[in-house]
């Protein structure tokens, strides 16, 4: 007896785990099989196939005598970046990129490795299991500070340990990357890749966030599409989720589909296949008027009211030139980088940023009998803040 339903995100099936349900006998991109021939390890035969989360530039072979094939186009956006017709980053830059975007990047390196000590790291093929580990625990962590500073819960937290596995099963046999940036030996960007034939994907990134004002998104792209060049990859998939960096980069911008197949000849998989096509025609009607957006505010409105949340985040403050009173004001050194005041770490980041200054050069004060005065001294700026 055939099992009734296959529901798949087609996505992750194919980017991270390489494998093609059986309903489809073949994929092509722009008419290349960028793809290596994969099957699901599953051989069971199903009455109705749903797959939601397709990628719409991808070409689908469907053996129509036998399925009846329906798509409906998802809410959901996808990013891609296509490499062909260019032959470095720096003109992939020049064609797709605007003159502002190209500044923004070069300004975000420039800065980011004149304020720190900065190196960058691709691991491909070998890793420490210890060094391993601490990158994807440093990465959990800078997923979920990431989460909280968004009131949002980490999804991803539920089921890290498989991810770890997963991933880690994957980089032995060279099928997934991982690339990092380290200010000194400190990891304070970490991006996983999943590598597919000639396609780079993107899985999970995140980044300290004291370092938000650096542009790491970008720094992290501009990075991995220099590797795709000099390791012939034709594709770089950014995958769903919307962000700047991602809008910027990209040059192919794309809705999901969702796929639904279903045996011609069976009355069994047309009834149910015609059932499951009317509930995800519904369910995406939906979500074009914004119902799944409201529920999901709701949902963690109500998780974060239910639970006790601390939000650690520092308000943007102003930076102000001292006046004399201020110069004649005592003063007491502080330690920003630990302790009660590390909460200032991204202030200080931020006066780096700004005023082009280097972390060793930075000394940070606090009035005593303003408390919530500080001066922050540079090589060459002095600054004064107040915390609201």
């Amino acid at each position: 007896m055939k099992n009734r339903c296959n529901n798949l995100n087609l996505f992750l099936e194919l980017y991270k785990n390489s494998q093609l349900p059986n309903c489809y006998s073949d994929l092509t991109y722009k008419n290349r099989s960028i793809f290596n021939s994969f099957k699901t390890s599953d051989d069971k035969k199903y009455l109705v196939y749903s797959h939601n989360l397709t990628p719409s530039y991808l070409n689908y072979s469907i053996d129509t005598k036998a399925y009846k094939f329906s798509k409906i186009k998802q809410t959901n956006e996808g990013f891609v970046i296509d490499l062909s017709g260019v032959s470095s980053v720096q003109e992939y830059m020049n064609f797709h990129l605007s003159q502002n975007s190209r500044r923004t990047v070069r300004r975000a390196r420039q800065r980011l490795e004149n304020s720190f000590d900065i190196s960058y790291r691709t691991y491909n093929g070998y890793i420490p299991e210890k060094e391993y580990d601490k990158l994807l625990n440093a990465l959990e962590v800078m997923l979920d500070k990431r989460m909280k500073q968004k009131k949002l819960e980490n999804e991803k937290s539920a089921e890290w340990k498989k991810i770890k596995e997963h991933f880690y099963n994957c980089f032995n046999k060279k099928k997934s990357t991982i690339f990092v940036i380290y200010d000194s030996n400190e990891p304070i960007g970490i991006s996983l890749y999943y590598l597919v034939n000639k396609v780079v994907f993107c899985y999970i990134f995140s980044f300290d966030i004291d370092y938000v004002r650096f542009g790491l998104g970008h720094i992290i792209t501009f990075k991995q599409v220099e590797w795709c060049f000099e390791n012939d990859y034709e594709v770089m998939e950014l995958g769903y989720g919307d962000h700047d960096y991602k809008r910027k980069w990209c040059n192919k911008i794309y809705n999901f589909e969702h796929h639904i197949l279903y045996e011609r000849n069976s009355v069994n998989g047309v009834i149910w296949g015609k059932i499951e096509y009317c509930k995800i025609f519904i369910k995406e009607f939906l979500k074009r008027k914004g119902l799944d957006t409201y529920l999901n505010m709701l949902k963690q409105n109500k998780k974060y009211k239910n639970k006790s949340y601390q939000n650690n985040n520092v308000s943007e403050v102003s930076f102000n030139n001292l006046s004399e009173t201020d110069e004649n004001l005592i003063c007491t050194e502080i330690d920003w980088k630990s302790g009660e005041f590390i909460f200032i770490k991204r202030i200080v980041f931020d006066f780096l940023y700004k005023y082009r200054e280097n972390v060793n050069d930075v000394k940070l004060f606090r009035v005593d009998k303003q408390l919530e005065t500080f001066f922050i001294q540079g090589k060459k700026n002095k600054k004064k803040f107040i915390l609201s």
